[in-house]
């Protein structure tokens, strides 16, 4: 009895703090002004762990190659989702006449720091130490996952797209030589509880990160896992079929690597499993949460971008379905005026491949729509499925008539003529 009684005080206790998670508070650290800095009269928006993890990967510059609709929440909208991702995933842009070419490639560095086993003493500790215009968290992560959820994306994962997340390497090592960052990211990983020195050392660094992030030559983003989280009940950030490294984003469908050949080599069949049943589960898991989306309105998407890299930056990429090309230059055959109102940048979308001709059920593809690509074209299916209802009621109908229509026409004259009325 003792231990029956033990054991649901226990059970009782681990639901009551899987009910009350702690967010985890991720600033982004800036060289330009915009959007995802957070205002003293506005609350940080607190975001589901699915569009964290989006807005962390664009960051990042890696592309998820699996459906992002089909892993988030089911009262979350995704046409809102998609304004958080381009709000907070967005990088700064360096000029686009730099006198210095290094600093223009330089400017496209991006550093994440990582901490696990944040207690509230470190939030502080970090937030007074931090500028004014830094020290508000610019959205938070609803519901962190666990310890091994946050090893699964921020090294397995990563890995996959060609980015090492470091556990050795200090922040202040990293700050010092920027220009030793692998394709200018560096991701940082490390655990609070395991070395009490670690809040210590980045608060010390801060002041360096944060003129590196003046001179615009890195953008930083420090997100800070709480303690409470580490043996959470998600194990996932999110359902993911594998990363894509950045320039696959620019590949038409057909020429991207499947998704299962970015996929980590060596995983067991155990764990292929697992992660069956946990994306089963996925939409379930997000009921208890509630998530607050950003209090300013989405700016709408444009008809016509002024540049090819606004429509690149402001579409995701045309949602991974499609490029970005000049309309006016592509309908006259040349190139459009040379003046910024001449150019039209929209979005072309691309056929996906769902099955090749050689396989079961023969060819299968997708047709993507839209003003960013993101809607499945379906005006084909649509007409033949009218024109044939059409068609067929049309000649059933014409049918029924001609039935109806038998034995209704008058006998012709002839067939009374030579009778005579009886006298």
């Amino acid at each position: 009895m003792k231990l029956l009684a033990g054991l649901a005080v226990a059970a009782c206790l681990a639901s009551s703090a899987a009910a009350a998670a702690v967010p985890a508070p991720v600033y982004l650290l800036r060289s330009s002004p915009s959007s995802s800095s957070p205002s003293s009269s506005s609350t940080s928006p607190n975001l589901p762990r699915q569009i964290a993890r989006q807005v962390l990967l664009r960051r990042l510059g890696a592309s998820d190659g699996s459906s992002f609709y089909d892993s988030l929440p089911r009262d979350v909208d995704p046409e809102t989702a998609l304004g958080l991702i381009e709000q907070f995933g967005s990088k700064a842009k360096p000029a686009l006449f730099a006198e210095d070419a290094s600093s223009a490639a330089a400017a496209s560095c991006e550093m994440l720091v990582v901490v696990q086993g944040a207690q509230p003493e470190h939030v502080a500790a970090l937030e007074a130490a931090l500028p004014s215009a830094f020290a508000k968290p610019a959205f938070t992560v609803a519901d962190p996952p666990s310890e091994a959820a946050n090893t699964r994306l921020f090294v397995d994962e990563l890995a996959s797209a060609g980015i090492a997340a470091h556990t050795a390497t200090s922040v202040a090592d990293a700050v010092a030589a920027p220009a030793s960052w692998a394709h200018g990211i560096f991701v940082g990983l490390y655990d609070a509880k395991k070395d009490a020195t670690t809040v210590d050392a980045l608060v010390a660094t801060l002041p360096d990160i944060v003129t590196l992030v003046e001179s615009g030559a890195a953008d930083v983003a420090l997100l800070l896992l709480p303690e409470s989280s580490r043996y959470a009940q998600w194990k996932q950030w999110a359902s993911s079929k594998g990363l894509q490294p950045a320039n696959a984003r620019l590949l038409p469908p057909k020429a991207r690597p499947a998704a299962s050949e970015l996929r980590i080599r060596g995983a067991s069949s155990e764990f292929v499993m697992e992660e069956e049943k946990e994306d089963k589960e996925e939409k379930e898991e997000g009921k208890g949460v509630k998530f607050v989306a950003a209090a300013a309105p989405l700016a709408p998407i444009p008809g016509c971008f002024q540049s090819f890299n606004a429509c690149v930056a402001q579409t995701n990429s045309c949602s991974e379905h499609g490029k970005c090309i000049d309309k006016y230059a592509a309908n006259n055959g040349g190139v459009s005026s040379k003046s910024p109102a001449g150019s039209c940048f929209v979005c072309h979308c691309f056929k996906t491949l769902n099955r090749p001709a050689d396989s079961p059920g023969g060819l299968s593809t997708t047709q993507w729509a839209g003003n960013m690509c993101q809607k499945q074209d379906v005006s084909v299916p649509f007409w033949l499925l009218t024109g044939f209802t059409v068609t067929i009621v049309g000649a059933v109908s014409f049918a029924i008539g001609l039935l109806f229509s038998v034995g209704e026409e008058k006998l012709p004259g002839v067939i009374g003529a030579g009778v005579s009325r009886a006298k």
